[in-house]
């Protein structure tokens, strides 16, 4: 605000946050202005796209985001490594001699705001990630000591990591998670590779449970999930972000066990332990929404939360088909819940509604298909779970299923299952 009172901030930064905040406020003249905003903050980008400027790169960063906002994913992707590669010419996060305080952290977060970025996009788009895990540059400050940080101040003296420091830590596992899965679903399933497949992503999955537990169990009392910590945060204007961590831990949770709702799968302990956490995770994600919409400044409006409760969903989803009686009614409303969330950020962000499209897609492949096993893992679930930009077909035995399933397949999953999935059908 001090660099926009006194005319420093670059028209592209400002016009590109002007347009970010049309989208979120109420006023409905000012909403309906917000593509014509974003679309100026893009001509002026354009105009400075050769000037390698920490400026210019956050608002590559906004731009981007604008993009996923509509879902246009390819000029997201596009802007996003224009960003990445102007970090690295100008050796971010590395501080400069006379760089004062504010400065050494915003560079430090930009950065690190990239290394989340990349993390994404790139799993949308079925693309390489182009930023490395290995790297031993110091994880954002506490968010209200950022906020009031001094240019004089010493920032080797701040508390680190805060919630956004937190949240990089959780994105790093969910790179490894990401490469688990690929690799699974892009091997040769013969009988023989199945069983040496199964086992290795049985043996990462633990791997990657210990460092989800490593992870929680290592957080500061103040930021684990609690109704008193949440309005703890809520009350010094932190409580969306406290919420975005706590729904990014159980999405990538949910994630890692998804593959164990597979029933190909060798009945195994650890294939039961690992369906039921995935069921946890699914489930508490939704009850965590449900309680941020009922907690003043605790919503959780980003983008991301569309993709994030549609797989939350389809976890859900196997539990109303296969769980116990006594499960349904519960289930039923978490995908309520979810489902009005999605209705909700669609006010917000156009692009929720090819999310909700994704999501129409499992749907009928878990009602019309006569494969009993719904939650296989194959290259479409892949596509599913991970490249959230990328759309969904039906699945290719989908046609040739329908018309023997359309006569008794939903007796035979359940009545109270066909029709909880009705609230997910598109009128």
């Amino acid at each position: 605000m001090h660099q926009v009172q006194e005319g420093s901030l670059q028209e592209p930064v400002l016009w590109a946050i002007m347009a970010m905040a049309a989208r979120l406020t109420e006023k409905p003249s000012l909403r309906s202005r917000a593509t014509e905003i974003a679309d100026w903050a893009k001509t002026l980008l354009k105009q400075t796209i050769d000037c390698v400027a920490l400026w210019n790169i956050q608002a590559c960063m906004l731009v981007g985001n604008l993009c996923v906002a509509v879902g246009d994913y390819q000029t997201e992707s596009l802007w996003y490594g224009v960003a990445i590669h102007m970090a690295k010419i100008l050796h971010l996060p590395r501080p400069d001699p006379e760089d004062d305080a504010i400065t050494i952290e915003v560079k430090l977060r930009v950065w690190w705001s990239l290394y989340m970025m990349d993390r994404w996009s790139s799993a949308g788009n079925g693309l390489q990630r182009q930023l490395s895990d290995e790297t031993d540059h110091p994880l954002p400050m506490e968010e209200l000591q950022f906020q009031s940080l001094a240019r004089n101040d010493d920032p080797s003296k701040a508390v680190r990591p805060g919630i956004w420091g937190q949240m990089v830590r959780l994105a790093s596992i969910f790179a490894r998670i990401q490469d688990s899965h690929r690799q699974h679903a892009g091997r040769t399933h013969t009988e023989e590779a199945a069983l040496s497949s199964a086992s290795e992503m049985e043996a990462t999955a633990h791997r990657l449970a210990g460092e989800l537990d490593r992870f929680s169990d290592q957080l500061p009392s103040t930021m684990m999930l609690s109704d008193s910590n949440m309005r703890f945060h809520a009350g010094k204007g932190l409580g969306s972000a406290y919420v975005a961590l706590h729904l990014g831990f159980h999405h990538y949770a949910t994630l890692l066990y998804f593959p164990f709702l597979d029933h190909q799968l060798e009945r195994s302990d650890t294939q039961l332990l690992f369906a039921s956490r995935c069921k946890h995770h699914a489930a508490a994600f939704s009850d965590l929404l449900k309680a941020s919409h009922s907690t003043p400044s605790c919503e959780a409006v980003h983008t991301i939360v569309g993709h994030m409760t549609v797989v939350s969903s389809a976890a859900l989803l196997h539990t109303l088909l296969f769980g116990e009686d006594f499960e349904l009614p519960l289930t039923r409303q978490r995908l309520e819940t979810n489902f009005e969330t999605l209705v909700r950020l669609q006010k917000y962000w156009p692009a929720v509604g090819h999310l909700m499209d994704r999501l129409f897609a499992f749907q009928r492949a878990c009602m019309w298909s006569a494969d009993p096993n719904t939650h296989k893992i194959d290259r479409w679930m892949m596509r599913f779970l991970l490249n959230h930009a990328l759309p969904v077909s039906d699945r290719e035995s989908l046609a040739e299923d329908l018309e023997a399933a359309v006569s008794g397949h939903l007796q035979q999953r359940g009545q109270f299952a066909g029709e909880a999935l009705s609230i997910l059908r598109p009128a």
